[in-house]
C-alpha cells in the first residue's frame, strides 16, 4: 500500500506544472522566508558592526555565505510579487514588477563572533518561489534578482483557481 501512495506522489510530482500558488504542506514556509530575508527592524544597514548585531540577535549570521535581505517596508511590494503585481519567471518562480532595493551580507560565525566580510546592496528584480500557504499565495524561498525586468506582457503570478 505505501509503495502505491508513493509511486501516486512521485508521478503526480513529476508530471506537475509547477505553477506558483499550489498547495503547501509547511504551512509556516512564510514564516521561515520573512525570518531569513525581511529585515525585522531599523539600523544602520551601512555599518558592518550593526549588520553583525542583527545576525546574532536573529540568528542569522553564517547561515549562508552571502544572504539577501529587503527592508521591512518593502515586505508588502516583496508579498504581491505571488500576486497580480508579479510575473510568472518559470515553474513556481515570480519576479518582480519593480526593482526593490536588496542588501548583500557575507558574514561567518567564529566561536561565538559573527564578522561581517562583505556588505552591499543594489536595486534589483527579485525573484521568489510562491505558494499556497493556508489559502494565501505568499513567498517561501528567495531564489535571487537580477537586474533583467520581467518580460513585457509576459504572464501575470495568479493563484491558480
Amino acid at each position: 500500500m505505501r509503495l502505491v501512495v508513493l509511486l501516486i506522489l512521485f508521478i503526480t510530482l513529476m508530471f506537475s506544472d509547477g505553477d506558483p500558488c499550489q498547495s503547501r504542506w509547511h504551512n509556516n514556509a512564510y514564516n521561515v522566508f520573512q525570518n531569513r530575508h525581511i529585515l525585522r527592524f531599523q539600523f544602520d544597514r551601512h555599518s558592518p558592526n550593526a549588520w553583525e548585531n542583527y545576525l546574532t540577535r536573529t540568528n542569522l549570521c553564517g547561515r549562508k555565505l552571502i544572504q539577501s535581505f529587503v527592508r521591512k517596508d518593502d515586505e508588502l511590494r516583496i508579498r504581491k510579487i505571488c500576486t497580480r503585481r508579479g510575473f510568472r519567471y518559470r515553474d513556481n518562480l515570480c519576479i518582480s514588477s519593480k526593482r526593490v532595493k536588496v542588501y548583500f551580507v557575507n558574514s561567518t560565525l567564529n566561536n561565538g563572533h559573527c564578522h561581517v566580510h562583505h556588505l552591499s546592496y543594489r536595486s534589483k528584480y527579485v525573484i521568489v518561489a510562491c505558494e499556497n500557504v493556508a489559502n494565501i499565495c505568499l513567498p517561501v524561498h528567495y531564489h535571487g534578482q537580477t537586474f533583467t525586468p520581467p518580460p513585457r506582457g509576459g504572464k501575470t503570478c495568479v493563484p491558480r483557481a
